[in-house]
């Protein structure tokens, strides 16, 4: 019985490596992890996105379905949409370590410094969790720097 990473992957669809637009070539990608990306944005996405290696890198290629009018564009901007969630997720963990250390007080401030700076970094995380949130349903107001709506 063979392990997933023994089990072989297939080849670059032939239409996508022929027709696809090219979306991003990163160094070291091991190829079941690139074959699970693509798959996961092809599902997200409904394009049909996959990838193969050009000079020992990965390149990901994505072609549009047929039945939707969409362009090379509107898959740019969903890359960036996922490259601002990822920033704003790296950004929550630093927030949230940050809002630890306020509430360990590890900066010993006094009493009223310490609660103000604890509140902030309540706010910041709340803030951040709920545009993280929006943006992973898929919310139109999610990651355009609003403020939290009333009672979140």
């Amino acid at each position: 019985m063979s392990t997933p990473l023994e089990t072989p992957v297939p080849p670059c669809a032939e239409d996508v490596f022929q027709k696809g637009v090219s979306v991003c070539l990163i160094g070291d990608v091991p190829k079941h992890a690139a074959e699970t990306i693509c798959k996961s944005l092809s599902e997200v996405t409904g394009w049909k996105i996959d990838w193969h290696y050009i000079g020992g890198r990965t390149h990901i290629k994505a072609l549009p379905p047929a039945s939707k009018d969409m362009t090379a564009d509107t898959f740019l901007t969903l890359t960036g949409e996922i490259t601002k969630a990822r920033r704003t997720q790296a950004t929550l963990a630093e927030k949230a370590i940050a809002l630890c250390d306020a509430v360990e007080n590890k900066d010993d401030l006094p009493l009223t410094k310490y609660a103000l700076r604890a509140a902030r970094l309540v706010n910041e995380v709340r803030h951040l969790a709920t545009d993280l949130g929006r943006a992973q349903s898929g919310s139109p107001a999610g990651l355009d720097n609003q403020q939290p709506e009333a009672g979140q």
